[in-house]
């Protein structure tokens, strides 16, 4: 978790316990921006949708709904691995407290209950919260390379235990898969991971079960948070001595593989750093055509982009040495992640046609973020009680540039929205990273609007800048 101050959603409908939660709350051990209560499941859920808060106590039980109802309908709008919770219990069975804990979910008994204990707890599953973060992050780099390289590989954490490796690094360190999730033999770890730099390269050795010393190149790659080292990648490259080069010489393919990786994943690092200033572009230029209340709601705007770019991420896979993403997997994914939104509605389908093209990262990035866009536009604007229907299509036209439409068969767009800010923000934003694509949008109006976008496949040598085509 990244913030300062974090909001606290309380559900609970007994009033001393609230009355206690809040003023326990309001010592100042943890950093509170704001506290709401629901006092109904139904409205916890509710609260839960709309506002997205960065910490949940849950009580005994609420009039409405057992716990394990409630917890069981969160569970299907937030993950538990990436907001934590906490629930407050009487004297309960040890399988319940084990299934609670099991599914990531904090306990305390009320009766041992302190403004020290509540943050030591709450202290506790925000940091598991933001390991497990950071951890994702970890093994999807780890698996970027590991797919792609016949070196040995390994990603362990700052106390050393490995948390990945490859068949390979396994097989030249004599291991079995049951060291993984075990604390690696290695003199002077902590001085290894704290004192290294990031990408140096090194040299060890170890001898083979032969009793023959086999020499190694290591690389070691740290992924940080906040500038606190959390995960190291080590990638071990074997040094040929001159009597094994007589019996086993090395593939162009083997030899060129480290720079590689090290290419590929500085170029994964560049394509974030500039997806993050798109977005940071888009939220101020978003927060100055909007009042100030408004805010709050922007920041989670902000946040629902963010899972965009994680969605390109996940999906990501190397071909002819470029990152590169699945149109029909990451439109899945966007649909999927839609049918979780507030926004959606139960007679409102949502569908992909047409073909499944592969895009750059980079590029695949800037699509979703025009689609989070029109869709969000659709369902905001499009659509009345009768409900109807949204598709997005891929085509590859002729000349091999990309064709994307969003159609959706609502009451069609107003033509006063081609104006200016604030009221169409959105196409705005989206007439914009489409010039960031090279691309032309074309908007029709007929039994539904359609916005259609043409690219091409490829990025060009330079692209306009968004920041400069979106203050103007």
């Amino acid at each position: 978790m990244h913030q300062s101050d974090y909001t606290v959603l309380i559900i609970d409908d007994n009033s001393d316990d609230i009355t206690l939660l809040e003023r326990f709350l309001s010592r100042n051990l943890i950093p509170i921006r704001s506290i709401t209560i629901a006092r109904k499941a139904c409205e916890g859920l509710e609260k839960i949708r709309n506002e997205l808060p960065d910490f949940i106590i849950i009580g005994e039980a609420c009039p409405d709904m057992s716990r394990s109802e409630l917890l069981k309908e969160i569970s299907q709008i937030i993950s538990f691995e990436t907001v934590p919770t906490l629930c407050l219990v009487n004297d309960e069975a040890t399988a319940t407290l084990r299934a609670l804990r099991a599914n990531q979910i904090g306990v305390v008994k009320k009766s041992m209950l302190t403004p020290e204990k509540l943050h030591d707890v709450m202290r506790l599953l925000m940091e598991q919260t933001e390991l497990r973060v950071q951890r994702k992050r970890a093994e999807m780099l780890f698996n970027l390379l590991s797919e792609n390289s016949n070196d040995a590989i390994a990603l362990t954490d700052a106390n050393g235990v490995l948390v990945a490796a490859n068949k390979r690094y396994l097989n030249v360190f004599q291991l079995d898969a049951s060291s993984i999730g075990k604390q690696i033999e290695f003199n002077d770890y902590g001085e290894v991971f704290f004192k290294s730099d990031h990408a140096s390269l090194s040299k060890t050795w170890f001898n083979d079960e032969n009793g023959n010393r086999l020499e190694l190149e290591v690389k070691r790659l740290f992924v940080e948070e906040r500038g606190k080292r959390k995960f190291m990648l080590s990638l071990y490259k074997e040094i040929q001595t001159e009597p094994y080069q007589q019996t086993q010489s090395h593939s162009a393919q083997e030899v060129a593989a480290l720079p590689e990786e090290a290419r590929l994943l500085r170029e994964l690092e560049n394509i974030h750093k500039d997806a993050h200033q798109t977005l940071q572009v888009i939220l101020r230029v978003k927060s100055k055509h909007s009042p100030k209340e408004k805010f709050e709601l922007l920041l989670r705007e902000h946040n629902w982009r963010m899972s965009i770019l994680v969605a390109a991420s996940e999906g990501v896979c190397v071909s002819e040495s470029q990152l590169k993403v699945n149109t029909h997997q990451y439109v899945k994914r966007i649909l999927d992640m839609f049918q979780k939104s507030p926004l959606m509605r139960s007679n409102i389908e949502m569908k992909y046609e047409g073909e499944s093209v592969w895009l750059e990262l980079s590029r695949a990035i800037l699509i979703g973020l025009i689609l989070n866009e029109l869709i969000t536009n659709a369902l905001q604007h499009a659509f009345s009680s009768r409900g109807g229907r949204i598709t997005v299509s891929f085509f590859k036209e002729k000349d091999e540039s990309i064709s994307m439409a969003v159609i959706d068969s609502g009451s069609g767009m107003p033509f006063r929205v081609e104006t200016k800010p604030p009221d169409a923000m959105g196409l705005v934003v989206v007439g914009s990273l489409t010039k960031k694509l090279n691309g032309k949008m074309e908007v029709k109006r007929h039994t539904g609007t359609t916005v259609r976008i043409v690219f091409p496949q490829k990025n060009a040598a330079n692209e306009q800048v968004f920041e400069a085509v979106t203050m103007q």
